[in-house]
């Protein structure tokens, strides 16, 4: 059997570049990695408008699955990416055999990101601009203010945090596991809600974007995973 494809899928303002650290430990592991770019952010920023949405996220991860070599993905999806990477999974059980939610919301049939955090519905909502919510400070990142990352931040779509996803993490065939940043309050609850469905829970001391600021942390525990092992 194939060594399983590892596919990050990053987060709200990011990037695939934001992969860079964590890729090259997994690889160094001997994992093969892909870090795709959501559409309308990173280098596919000239791609995307206020009316892209989660649905639009979910088919750039399905089209990458299309193109992918035969074989078994494990899906990452940090943050916002979680949303993302379970919806993908739901659709692709032939493909998927993993799905890893990084620090992120655990995804509803019918419910959007917004209404599973209506605090910040309203907070994301008073700081877009024609649809697009601006890159936060660092502080709520966890980044130093003069993190290189900062620069590379881009404005996210209101409409992805506001489309309902189709599935939900109920009835996923793939293995789930889930890995909590603890320096990063809002993901205690999450992490505990994903326990209480059977998941497999680690805490990792890092701060929300603790996979650019501790990729050899984040590289162990993700390899470490029950039943990810060693390729």
């Amino acid at each position: 059997m194939p060594t399983p494809l590892i596919l990050l899928i990053h987060g709200s303002w990011l990037g695939g570049w934001c992969w860079r650290p964590l890729a090259g430990r997994l690889r160094a592991h001997g994992r093969r990695v892909a870090t795709p770019t959501l559409t309308g952010l990173g280098d596919r920023q000239h791609l995307g408008n206020a009316g892209t949405g989660l649905s639009d996220h979910v088919a750039d991860i399905l089209s990458v699955l299309d193109f992918a070599e035969p074989g078994p993905v494990i899906l990452a999806g940090h943050s916002y990416g979680g949303l993302v990477a379970a919806e993908v999974a739901a659709s692709r059980p032939d493909r998927v055999s993993d799905l890893v939610v990084i620090d992120g919301p655990l995804a509803a049939a019918g419910l959007s990101l917004f209404d599973q955090m209506p605090e910040m519905a309203a907070a994301f909502t008073a700081m877009a601009r024609d649809g697009m919510v601006p890159p936060p400070g660092a502080d709520f990142l966890g980044l130093d203010p003069a993190d290189p990352a900062m620069a590379l931040l881009r404005p996210m779509p209101l409409r992805t945090h506001a489309e309902p996803a189709r599935h939900g993490v109920e009835g996923l065939a793939c293995r789930c596991h889930y890995l909590r940043f603890t320096a990063f309050p809002p993901s205690g609850p999450l992490a505990a809600e994903a326990a209480a469905k059977g998941w497999s829970v680690t805490e990792l001391a890092a701060g929300h974007m603790g996979i650019t600021t501790h990729p050899d942390l984040v590289a162990d525990a993700l390899t470490g995973l029950p039943g990810l092992g060693r390729p």
